[in-house]
């Protein structure tokens, strides 16, 4: 009878619409990483992060959530003025070659060149500022042993993830060894956006955290008040504190019922 007089009260009703408004944010804070993912992902859409590691690390690198695709590639000295550098192609067929064009003017396409004793057919030319040039897998596969330390370029599915990401592949490994890492991006990062976000998000949750702990406390108060109206009832400490602890418990759970509801009919 206590429990039903508490659920009918217009103050405990008030509460448990309090409760499934305020569960609403759950859903309004996945929106909100999610558009900030969004956000992220098409500022960044031509991004990449560029190290070098062994071939050992490929799947612990790989198992990182957050990284959505891994070119392999290798650096070599042929004798040019600078290094040059070899990426997997998985558009070419097993012995395919594209140079960077400041290499490929000594060529004509169709020459056949000799690379690490693995015979290649040139089959066009690139332009690229860091001399890359493209191999198919099955290729870089067959030559990537002959390389203490392959060049990984990956992207990500979350790029407002970068900076964990980059901790990630750098854990164990200290800057010393020579694990170094590279971002390589046209745009500068969002911190004003960042910034807003974070305020709208802490702003959202102190003020959660504020109405619930008031409605716990009124809660508390109005059970004070009666204890001795239940004590002259014949109720024991322990009875009241169990009916104290249901009445927190109807009121959250009501609440995430009602929020449940709000939200198939939203």
């Amino acid at each position: 009878m206590l429990i039903i007089n508490f659920l009918k009260k217009k103050t405990t009703i008030l509460y448990i619409i309090i409760i499934a408004l305020l569960l609403l944010l759950i859903p309004l804070f996945k929106y909100m990483s999610n558009k900030r993912i969004t956000y992220y992902n098409e500022i960044y859409q031509d991004t990449y992060i560029e190290f070098l590691m062994s071939y050992e690390e490929y799947e612990r690198i790989s198992n990182i959530k957050e990284i959505e695709n891994i070119t392999l590639g290798f650096e070599a000295d042929l004798g040019t003025v600078r290094d040059l550098r070899f990426f997997e192609d998985p558009n070419l067929a097993n012995n395919e070659l594209i140079l960077d064009e400041n290499y490929f003017k000594n060529y004509q396409l169709g020459d056949t060149i000799t690379l690490f004793n693995y015979e290649f057919k040139l089959i066009d030319e690139t332009y690229s500022l860091f001399n890359d040039n493209h191999i198919s897998e099955y290729a870089l596969n067959e030559l990537k042993d002959n390389f203490d330390t392959l060049i990984y370029r990956v992207t990500l599915n979350d790029w407002s993830k970068a900076s964990k990401v980059e901790r990630e592949i750098n854990k164990g490994y200290p800057f010393e060894q020579g694990y170094f890492i590279e971002t390589y991006f046209d745009h500068d990062k969002p911190i004003i956006y960042d910034i807003f976000y974070y305020i709208i998000k802490l702003i959202l949750i102190i003020l959660s955290l504020y109405i619930i702990f008031n409605i716990c406390f009124n809660i508390y108060l109005n059970e004070k008040e009666k204890s001795y109206l239940y004590y002259a009832l014949g109720f024991t400490k322990k009875q009241l504190r169990l009916i104290s602890i249901t009445k927190y418990i109807l009121v959250f759970a009501l609440g995430f019922l009602l929020n449940l509801l709000l939200i198939l009919i939203l």
